[in-house]
């Protein structure tokens, strides 16, 4: 989308921060841009008559003073930013290593997010999650949750799933009987805006370092959670109903054609009568590692197997399945590993469409800078015909592993080329993308090795918005002479 500017001052769109992505930016005579600093950014362009468009191309960039422009006879077209980063959440009492951001729900009119690696009370590693709420137009945190049996290590907030008055929270590290690493799932109501523990969940059957929890999902009164590392790393995952007074364990849930280390339960989605569930070292054909994702369908209160997902252009070690998103009839399902142009571990993202119930994949979505070892795809929010996908492994200028995270959108069915978000003060081994959310016009982006102060790996929360509410940025064109929008 574009912006028609007459004599508007350069101060008058000046923008703490600005991300374009592809298309966003049209340019009019003459053939060059630049920044606010002076930098060229374009060198050469068609050009065509002033006040139309030049050609479109994908500008990236920060700053208090970054502004794209180009003039001709007193008129200047912007291009509008596709997000802006609005504000950077931290732990009221956050310490070194805690790790925040290590997932992130929203949901409804609050943020949770997940610190496993918290310490409470002296016990390392207890982990906690965060609640926060918006005051005053900024999120803040109005409510930590711990395990009330918590002891050091449990890694309490590994994942984090919400639906209406219903938390549920991973602690895949808990001992459970004397089995280490079991791991356990806590239910938490809330009543009015606080939440109070309700009940513990653990598997049946579960055993030493199953890691139950690793990733979950709860919708209305069901649960799906999974497992795994059960019985030799094949991985498992657990269906538990809520009759009103307790959740009790109805189903365990297994691959048709399980294999040791295929790690069925690593991640999960499901909505309504559907669930997907990624067992990213499933071995296909020849190919070790190359993972695979199993569709279930319920019919009353019991799950089935109804399709087995692969990439068709899969390879050993590409890891399909490592994280899922699922939308209204569409799945995105990433895959690390995946080598992009050479690139061993660039990683992408497949888009699977699931009308009539027969998944079939219809698209494949990659970081058009990416490089080796990004890890696309290590984190999938999916909401609607919005993507953001995380790669906390990718390089930002000569920072390793600052990270990164992108936000493809759909429209007419297909997919755009993607924007890139990147934190306004990352740095090496951020890992910024390494969790992300999405709602209305909202991203939020986890960077668990921010240091904040002089703490390394305390985590943070990036939080951005699509458009602009100060009258400078907005949908349509602006007054030249104001700045407002015009409607």
């Amino acid at each position: 989308m574009a912006r028609l500017v007459n004599r508007l001052e350069a101060d008058r769109i000046r923008a703490r921060r600005l991300s374009l992505s592809i298309g966003a930016a049209v340019l009019a005579s003459p053939a060059f841009a630049f920044d606010g600093g002076g930098a060229p950014l374009l060198h050469s362009v068609t050009t065509r008559p002033a006040h139309s468009a030049a050609r479109t191309f994908e500008p990236s960039f920060r700053g208090i003073d970054d502004v794209l422009s180009a003039a001709t006879n007193g008129t200047r077209v912007f291009g509008a930013p596709s997000w802006l980063e609005r504000q950077k959440v931290v732990a009221d009492d956050g310490t070194m290593m805690e790790q925040f951001g290590w997932t992130i729900t929203v949901a409804g009119d609050a943020v949770y997010v997940g610190a496993p690696f918290a310490s409470v009370e002296g016990h390392a590693r207890q982990g906690a999650v965060y609640v926060y709420a918006k005051v005053d137009g900024l999120w803040t945190q109005v409510q930590k949750l711990v395990a009330s049996d918590g002891v050091g290590g449990e890694n309490f907030g590994a994942s984090v799933s919400v639906d209406g008055t219903t938390m549920l929270v991973g602690a895949i590290r808990a001992t459970i009987g004397g089995n280490v690493d079991q791991g356990a799932a806590y239910v938490f109501d809330r009543s009015g805006g606080s939440w109070s523990e309700a009940q513990k969940l653990v598997a049946d059957d579960g055993m030493e370092s199953d890691d139950f929890g690793y990733a979950l999902k709860v919708e209305g009164d069901t649960a799906i959670i999974g497992a795994p590392f059960v019985n030799d790393r094949q991985g498992a995952a657990y269906v538990f109903q809520s009759s009103g007074s307790g959740w009790t364990q109805t189903q365990k849930l297994l691959a048709g054609d399980a294999a040791p280390d295929d790690l069925y339960g690593v991640a999960l989605a499901f909505e309504g009568s559907t669930a997907l569930i990624g067992a990213l070292s499933a071995t296909i054909g020849e190919n070790t590692d190359q993972g695979a994702v199993y569709v279930l369908t319920r019919s009353g209160n019991t799950w089935s197997e109804a399709q087995k997902l692969v990439a068709d252009d899969g390879a050993a070690s590409d890891r399909f399945g490592t994280a899922i998103g699922l939308s209204g009839g569409t799945a995105v399902i990433s895959a690390i590993g995946a080598t992009i142009d050479g690139n061993e571990g660039q990683g992408a993202a497949y888009v699977f469409d699931g009308a009539g119930g027969n998944w079939v994949r219809s698209g494949k979505l990659v970081a058009a800078d990416g490089a080796a070892s990004d890890n696309f795809g290590y984190s999938i929010a999916l909401r609607g015909d919005t993507v953001l996908i995380g790669a906390p492994f990718a390089a930002v200028g000569e920072n390793s592993a600052q990270g990164a995270a992108y936000v493809h959108a759909r429209s007419g069915g297909a997919w755009s080329a993607g924007t890139k978000l990147v934190a306004g003060d990352g740095a090496a081994t951020s890992f910024y993308g390494w969790s992300g959310a999405l709602d209305e016009g909202v991203a939020l982006v986890g960077s668990i090795g921010a240091a904040i102060g002089d703490n390394p790996f305390q985590g943070a929360v990036y939080v951005y918005a699509t458009g602009s509410d100060d009258g400078i940025f907005c949908s349509g064109f602006e007054d030249g002479e104001s700045g407002a929008c015009a409607r």
